[in-house]
């Protein structure tokens, strides 16, 4: 099954296991709905069949598959076991800015932010700087080594029963591997087409970077549905287009903060930013300062 569907979490801080167990369900067990669980469940079937459907996407999980449930999504069962299931579960949540990389409200390419909590105060941010990456998942997925999987969510719930603050660590770092397996899945199957168009979709966003880019220009200029190249560029750097784009915005303007004497609203315009405020906005959530701060630390 092709991967279209992906989770993505701003770290640190990283998503942290919370509890974990196992379960099998005889013949004619159904799975209970879930309705907004305000937690993220994880669910990897060892035999058997779980079917679910949030909205009109409809899940099948068989041997080998993880399936993610959201937290702010309802699930519904969609048949009964037809054979006797088990399954391992486990409930993690994260303190931090995550998104449902398809999701429909933030329109071609977007992603909808669910923060955890409050926004971290400005002043904080620039006084202790922290270097954010993102994790991508895939919310379903045949797993490539299902038995590494098996043994470190049995290990997970092993270490539940012992009660102990001193494994809590352990805990946190198997279950950042079950994370890290999981995004090395959706590395796995990003096709070679898929590769190819996010490189070129690349390369034209640096090419350009300097006018105007809107979704229906790089559709126009790639010949590819505007959708269609935000889940490539997704799927092999984890982020959309316009993100690429204003990464490499801010890249060029820190080398012309640098290296020229030109102000720094004429380096604003020069890279591509028609707008002095919004261009300020995107280097200090890149770089933690502003324009002027970089200027004055690296000169």
């Amino acid at each position: 099954m092709a991967i279209t569907d992906f989770l993505q979490f701003k770290a640190p801080p990283l998503p942290h296991y919370i509890v974990g167990g196992e379960r099998t369900y005889p013949v004619g067990k159904v799975h209970p709905a879930a309705a907004k669980l305000g937690i993220f469940k994880m669910i990897v079937v060892v035999r058997g069949k779980i079917a679910l459907a949030e909205g009109d996407k409809e899940f099948r999980a068989t041997k080998g598959h993880a399936l993610i449930l959201r937290p702010d999504r309802n699930y519904t069962p969609l048949e009964p076991a037809r054979r006797e299931t088990q399954y391992f579960w486990v409930h993690f949540q994260t303190t931090g800015v995550w998104s449902g990389a398809t999701d429909e409200e933030a329109g071609p390419g977007g992603a909808r932010l669910y923060p955890y909590d409050e926004i971290i105060p400005r002043q904080e941010l620039t006084q202790r700087r922290v270097q954010h990456f993102t994790l991508v998942v895939p919310q379903f997925c045949k797993l490539t080594f299902p038995t590494k999987t098996y043994r470190n969510i049995k290990h997970l719930i092993d270490l539940n029963r012992h009660h102990k603050p001193s494994l809590m660590w352990q805990q946190q770092t198997i279950f950042q591997e079950v994370l890290h397996d999981l995004h090395g899945e959706q590395q796995y199957r990003a096709t070679s087409s898929s590769i190819a168009l996010a490189e070129k979709t690349a390369q034209f966003l640096r090419e350009r970077f300097r006018e105007p880019i809107h979704y229906r220009e790089i559709g126009e200029g790639l010949n590819f549905h505007p959708t269609y190249v935000a889940r490539c560029m997704q799927q092999v750097f984890g982020v959309t287009p316009l993100e690429y784009l204003t990464m490499y915005r801010v890249e060029q303007a820190k080398l012309m903060l640098i290296n020229t004497d030109a102000p720094v609203s004429r380096i604003a315009e020069d890279v591509g930013f028609s707008h002095f405020s919004y261009f300020t906005q995107c280097f200090a959530k890149t770089e933690g300062i502003t324009p002027s701060e970089y200027r004055k630390k690296h000169r």
